[in-house]
C-alpha cells in the first residue's frame, strides 16, 4: 500500500437510519487502509492520487466454503469503516458459546453472546462465510481506487527503492510496501534477510461443511443449528467447534497430526479414518460425521513471534503475521495504521509512524498468540484429575479470574480481547507522536479500551 497524496472525496450517507456507522466525508480523506484476511501473497502499492494495487496468487476466493467469527472486536473496526451492517447482512449472529464435555455433551459453559456481547460492548459476535467477508472488503477497496490482481504473486522486495517484483517480471515502486501475506510470507523472509520456514504445530485441522437443510432432517442434531449457538467440545488430544452459516454448517476438528504425513497445503482428508479418530464422541457428533459428505485437511504451522516488524533500511515496509490467530488481529491493527497514515502530511513521516504502529500493536498481538497455544492444553485435557477439576472449574462461578489463561470463562480476559477499540489506541498513540513519545516505558496500548 502507498500513497502519494490524500485523495479527498464524499460520499453521502444512506437515506436511511441504521444503529452502525455509515459513510460520509471523514471516512474518505485517507491515504488508505488494509485489512489482511486470509490470502497469501498480497503487496501493495500506491497510484498517484492515493490509490493502491493489491496482488494475490489466487484467481479468486468466491470458492471459499468455511465460515469465520467477527467477535465484537473485530465488528468495532468494521464498524468504523462502515462496513458493519454489510456484514451484519451476510452473518448469523450466534447467541451462546457452548462448550461441551466431548463423551456425552453436557453443556460444562455456556457464555452468552446475545444480547451480552451487544450490551457489554457495543458490538455482537457474527458468523459469516470468509467469502462473503472478503467480498464486501474488496468491493470497499474498490472504491477507494484499489486495484486488484488475481494470480500474481511478488517475488521479490527491493527495500532501497521500495519496490516489488512480481511473477509476472513487472517491477512496481512504491511508498510503502505492507506485508499482509500469511504464515508463509515471502515478505517474512525478505525482512528477516533469510528464509523462516514454517514449523509445525503438531496439530492437524479438519474442516467439515454440510448444506444446514441437510442437518435440520435430522431431529437428534437439529438443536445443534436451532437456536443459532457456537457449540465446542472438549475431549482428549482434540477439540471440536461448530456453528451455523447462512445455508451452511460449518465443523472444524482438530487433533495431533502423523508427523510423517505433514502438510501446509490444503488437502481432501479421509472421513473414514476421521470418524474412527471420533467414535467415543457423543452422537451427535457422530451423527454429523456420518452425514459429511467430504472433509478437508491441512497441518496447523506456528511460526515464532517476530518483535520488529518494520525494515531498517528506509523503514518502508511492515509485515503483520498473526499466525493463525484469525482475522480479528490484522482488523485491528490495519485500521490503527490507516489511521495513524492518514494523519501523515509526507512519506518522510512514514518510518516513524510505521515504529510507532509496531510498537504499539506487539504487546497485545504477541499475548494473543501465547493465549491461542496455552488454550490447546486446556481444550484438549487427557480423561484424569486434571480434567475433572477444568470441568468443575468450567461449570462453577465465573465472577474470578480463570487460573488456566482460557478466554471464553475469564471475566478479565474477556473484555480485554472483545472489548478493545482499535480506533482508541490510534487516537492515543497519533497524540503521542505529536507529543514526540509515540511511545511510554516500551508499551504502547494504553488506551484501547477493555
Amino acid at each position: 500500500m502507498a500513497a502519494n497524496a490524500a485523495k479527498e472525496a464524499t460520499v453521502n450517507a444512506a437515506d436511511k437510519d441504521s444503529q452502525y456507522r455509515r459513510k460520509d466525508s471523514q471516512f474518505r480523506d485517507r491515504w488508505g487502509w488494509v485489512v489482511r484476511f486470509g490470502m497469501r501473497d498480497w503487496a501493495w502499492e500506491g497510484e498517484d492520487e492515493g490509490g493502491c494495487q493489491s496482488y494475490d496468487i489466487r484467481e479468486s476466493w468466491a470458492i471459499t466454503r468455511a465460515g469465520i467469527q467477527i467477535p465484537p472486536n473485530a465488528a468495532r473496526v468494521l464498524n468504523e469503516l462502515c462496513l458493519l451492517e454489510k456484514a451484519v447482512e451476510q452473518s448469523v449472529q450466534q447467541q451462546d458459546f457452548v462448550l461441551r464435555s466431548y463423551c456425552d455433551g453436557s453443556a460444562l459453559h455456556t457464555l452468552n453472546l446475545e444480547p451480552s456481547s451487544q450490551y457489554t460492548y457495543g458490538f455482537p459476535l457474527l458468523v459469516t462465510h470468509r467469502a462473503d467477508l472478503c467480498n464486501i472488503l474488496y468491493e470497499e477497496a474498490l472504491q477507494y481506487g484499489v486495484q486488484t490482481r488475481f494470480s500474481c504473486s511478488v517475488n521479490q522486495i527491493d527495500f532501497t527503492r521500495p519496490a516489488v517484483r512480481l511473477s509476472t517480471g513487472e517491477t512496481i515502486a512504491a511508498d510503502l510496501i505492507i506485508g499482509a501475506d500469511g504464515a508463509r510470507s515471502v515478505c517474512r523472509d525478505t525482512l528477516l534477510g533469510q528464509p523462516d520456514p514454517l514449523q509445525p504445530s503438531g496439530y492437524l485441522t479438519y474442516r467439515i461443511c454440510i448444506d444446514i437443510n441437510e442437518v435440520s432432517q435430522y431431529p437428534e442434531v437439529v438443536d445443534l443449528i436451532h437456536p443459532p449457538r457456537i457449540h465446542g467440545w472438549l475431549g482428549p488430544a482434540a477439540h471440536i467447534v461448530c456453528s451455523g452459516l447462512k445455508g451452511l454448517f460449518n465443523v472444524v476438528l482438530s487433533q495431533p497430526e502423523d508427523r510423517e504425513a505433514i502438510s501446509f497445503d490444503v488437502q481432501r482428508g479421509d472421513l473414514r479414518k476421521l470418524r474412527r479418530s471420533f467414535e467415543n464422541w457423543e452422537p451427535r457428533l457422530q451423527k454429523l460425521l456420518e452425514i459429511a459428505e467430504e472433509t478437508l485437511r491441512w497441518s496447523l504451522p506456528q511460526s515464532r513471534q517476530i518483535e520488529s516488524w518494520v525494515h531498517t533500511n528506509g523503514d518502508k515496509l511492515i509485515n503483520n503475521d498473526y499466525n493463525a490467530q484469525g482475522a480479528a488481529m490484522g482488523f485491528e491493527s490495519a485500521l490503527v495504521l490507516s489511521e495513524l497514515i492518514s494523519q501523515a502530511t509526507s512519506p518522510s513521516q512514514i518510518p516513524q509512524l510505521l515504529r510507532a504502529c509496531n510498537k504499539a500493536r506487539y504487546p497485545r498481538c504477541s499475548k494473543i498468540d501465547e493465549l491461542s497455544h496455552t488454550a490447546l492444553s486446556f481444550l484438549e485435557m487427557p480423561d484424569g484429575p486434571l480434567q475433572i477439576e477444568r470441568d468443575r472449574q468450567l461449570r462453577g462461578p465465573t465472577d474470578s479470574p480463570s487460573s488456566c489463561h482460557f478466554a471464553l470463562p475469564d471475566p478479565v480476559l474477556q473484555p480485554w480481547l472483545q472489548g478493545f477499540d482499535a480506533k482508541a489506541q490510534a487516537d492515543q498513540l497519533w497524540e503521542k507522536v505529536l507529543e514526540g513519545k509515540a511511545v511510554v516505558n516500551g508499551e504502547g496500548e494504553e488506551g484501547g479500551g477493555g
